[in-house]
Protein backbone atom coordinates (compact mmCIF):
# COMPACT_ATOMS: atom_id res chain seq x y z
CA UNK A 1 0.00 0.00 0.00
CA UNK A 2 1.25 3.50 -0.79
CA UNK A 3 2.19 5.85 2.05
CA UNK A 4 3.77 8.61 -0.03
CA UNK A 5 2.94 12.16 1.04
CA UNK A 6 2.47 14.38 4.09
CA UNK A 7 1.45 12.93 7.49
CA UNK A 8 0.77 14.59 10.87
CA UNK A 9 0.59 13.03 14.31
CA UNK A 10 2.47 12.50 17.53
CA UNK A 11 4.54 10.11 19.55
CA UNK A 12 3.89 9.16 23.16
CA UNK A 13 6.85 8.66 25.48
CA UNK A 14 6.27 7.21 28.94
CA UNK A 15 9.60 6.27 30.51
CA UNK A 16 8.35 6.73 34.05
CA UNK A 17 6.18 3.68 34.78
CA UNK A 18 6.24 4.38 38.52
CA UNK A 19 5.05 7.98 38.17
CA UNK A 20 1.23 7.99 38.19
CA UNK A 21 0.75 11.39 36.58
CA UNK A 22 2.86 10.43 33.56
CA UNK A 23 0.95 7.21 32.81
CA UNK A 24 -1.68 9.13 30.88
CA UNK A 25 -1.08 11.21 27.78
CA UNK A 26 -0.44 14.88 28.54
CA UNK A 27 1.66 17.77 27.27
CA UNK A 28 4.78 16.41 29.01
CA UNK A 29 4.83 13.09 27.19
CA UNK A 30 2.98 13.58 23.87
CA UNK A 31 5.12 15.16 21.17
CA UNK A 32 3.65 16.47 17.87
CA UNK A 33 5.37 15.46 14.64
CA UNK A 34 5.01 15.83 10.89
CA UNK A 35 6.41 13.40 8.32
CA UNK A 36 6.85 13.38 4.56
CA UNK A 37 7.36 10.03 2.84
CA UNK A 38 8.55 9.16 -0.66
CA UNK A 39 7.99 5.59 -1.82
CA UNK A 40 9.78 3.60 -4.51
CA UNK A 41 8.37 0.08 -4.61
CA UNK A 42 8.68 -1.22 -1.04
CA UNK A 43 11.42 1.28 -0.08
CA UNK A 44 10.55 4.52 1.70
CA UNK A 45 12.59 7.60 2.48
CA UNK A 46 11.58 10.92 3.93
CA UNK A 47 11.94 13.39 6.73
CA UNK A 48 10.27 14.09 10.07
CA UNK A 49 9.87 17.31 12.02
CA UNK A 50 9.62 17.21 15.79
CA UNK A 51 7.37 20.21 16.48
CA UNK A 52 8.37 20.42 20.16
CA UNK A 53 12.08 19.53 20.19
CA UNK A 54 12.76 20.96 23.65
CA UNK A 55 11.38 19.40 26.81
CA UNK A 56 12.01 20.17 30.43
CA UNK A 57 11.15 18.35 33.65
CA UNK A 58 12.42 18.17 37.22
CA UNK A 59 15.58 16.04 37.37
CA UNK A 60 14.11 13.80 40.09
CA UNK A 61 11.35 12.75 37.64
CA UNK A 62 13.93 12.15 34.92
CA UNK A 63 15.88 9.67 37.07
CA UNK A 64 12.76 7.71 38.09
CA UNK A 65 12.87 6.04 34.67
CA UNK A 66 15.42 3.46 33.66
CA UNK A 67 17.81 6.06 32.24
CA UNK A 68 21.03 4.77 33.72
CA UNK A 69 22.98 1.68 32.73
CA UNK A 70 23.73 0.52 36.25
CA UNK A 71 22.81 0.94 39.89
CA UNK A 72 25.90 3.07 40.64
CA UNK A 73 24.88 5.75 38.13
CA UNK A 74 21.32 5.73 39.52
CA UNK A 75 22.68 6.07 43.05
CA UNK A 76 24.89 9.03 42.03
CA UNK A 77 21.92 10.68 40.30
CA UNK A 78 19.75 10.27 43.42
CA UNK A 79 22.51 11.82 45.56
CA UNK A 80 22.72 14.71 43.11
CA UNK A 81 18.95 15.32 43.41
CA UNK A 82 19.16 15.22 47.21
CA UNK A 83 21.80 17.96 47.04
CA UNK A 84 20.03 19.96 44.29
CA UNK A 85 16.23 19.39 44.55
CA UNK A 86 15.52 22.40 42.29
CA UNK A 87 17.50 20.94 39.38
CA UNK A 88 15.71 20.87 36.02
CA UNK A 89 16.60 18.54 33.15
CA UNK A 90 16.21 19.90 29.63
CA UNK A 91 16.61 17.91 26.44
CA UNK A 92 17.11 19.82 23.20
CA UNK A 93 16.59 17.60 20.16
CA UNK A 94 17.39 18.48 16.59
CA UNK A 95 13.95 19.30 15.14
CA UNK A 96 14.53 17.57 11.80
CA UNK A 97 15.41 13.96 11.03
CA UNK A 98 15.71 11.72 7.99
CA UNK A 99 13.70 8.53 7.51
CA UNK A 100 14.55 5.33 5.67
CA UNK A 101 12.62 2.08 5.68
CA UNK A 102 10.25 -0.42 4.05
CA UNK A 103 6.57 -1.07 3.43
CA UNK A 104 5.55 -4.74 3.38
CA UNK A 105 1.78 -5.03 2.92
CA UNK A 106 0.27 -3.01 5.75
CA UNK A 107 3.46 -3.22 7.89
CA UNK A 108 5.68 -0.14 7.85
CA UNK A 109 9.13 0.06 9.41
CA UNK A 110 11.60 2.91 9.27
CA UNK A 111 14.63 4.30 11.04
CA UNK A 112 14.69 7.92 12.17
CA UNK A 113 18.11 9.61 12.25
CA UNK A 114 18.39 13.14 13.65
CA UNK A 115 19.95 15.62 11.24
CA UNK A 116 22.35 17.21 13.71
CA UNK A 117 23.54 16.78 17.31
CA UNK A 118 21.37 17.42 20.33
CA UNK A 119 22.16 18.57 23.85
CA UNK A 120 21.08 17.76 27.38
CA UNK A 121 21.19 20.57 29.93
CA UNK A 122 20.77 20.85 33.67
CA UNK A 123 19.67 24.00 35.42
CA UNK A 124 20.33 24.61 39.12
CA UNK A 125 19.17 27.93 40.51
CA UNK A 126 19.05 29.41 37.02
CA UNK A 127 22.63 28.38 36.11
CA UNK A 128 22.61 26.16 33.01
CA UNK A 129 25.19 23.43 32.40
CA UNK A 130 25.32 21.47 29.14
CA UNK A 131 26.25 17.94 30.16
CA UNK A 132 26.12 16.15 26.83
CA UNK A 133 26.19 17.13 23.20
CA UNK A 134 26.21 14.60 20.44
CA UNK A 135 24.37 12.66 17.82
CA UNK A 136 21.19 10.99 19.01
CA UNK A 137 20.94 7.26 18.41
CA UNK A 138 18.76 5.95 15.56
CA UNK A 139 15.13 5.33 16.48
CA UNK A 140 13.34 2.31 15.02
CA UNK A 141 9.64 2.74 14.18
CA UNK A 142 7.36 -0.23 13.38
CA UNK A 143 3.69 0.29 12.55
CA UNK A 144 0.58 -0.86 10.74
CA UNK A 145 -1.29 1.06 8.08
CA UNK A 146 -5.06 1.11 8.60
CA UNK A 147 -7.29 -0.62 6.05
CA UNK A 148 -8.35 2.71 4.54
CA UNK A 149 -4.69 3.81 4.26
CA UNK A 150 -5.24 6.94 6.32
CA UNK A 151 -3.56 6.13 9.67
CA UNK A 152 -0.28 4.53 10.75
CA UNK A 153 -0.05 3.35 14.38
CA UNK A 154 2.82 1.56 16.04
CA UNK A 155 5.71 1.55 18.46
CA UNK A 156 9.28 2.85 18.45
CA UNK A 157 12.49 1.96 20.25
CA UNK A 158 15.97 3.36 20.62
CA UNK A 159 18.68 1.48 18.77
CA UNK A 160 22.05 0.80 20.37
CA UNK A 161 21.82 2.99 23.47
CA UNK A 162 23.75 1.36 26.32
CA UNK A 163 22.87 4.11 28.85
CA UNK A 164 19.13 3.91 28.00
CA UNK A 165 18.13 0.25 28.20
CA UNK A 166 14.62 -0.55 27.05
CA UNK A 167 12.45 -0.89 30.13
CA UNK A 168 9.72 -3.42 29.27
CA UNK A 169 7.27 -1.27 31.26
CA UNK A 170 8.00 1.81 29.15
CA UNK A 171 5.34 2.78 26.62
CA UNK A 172 6.59 4.24 23.34
CA UNK A 173 3.92 4.58 20.66
CA UNK A 174 3.22 6.79 17.66
CA UNK A 175 0.35 7.65 15.35
CA UNK A 176 0.39 9.44 11.99
CA UNK A 177 -2.61 10.53 9.89
CA UNK A 178 -2.59 11.62 6.28
CA UNK A 179 -2.56 15.41 6.12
Amino acid sequence: MAIEGHWVGSYFQEFYPDTERLKTKNEQNVFPIEAWFEQHGNDITGRMLDLRPERELPYDEFIKGNHFANWLLRLRAKAFVAKHPDCLYRMCLAPESSLKGKVEGSRISFTKIYSWPSANEYSIGGKVTTSWQGQNPPIEYVGELSEDGGVITGTYSFSGVPHLPQDPRAIQTFELQRA
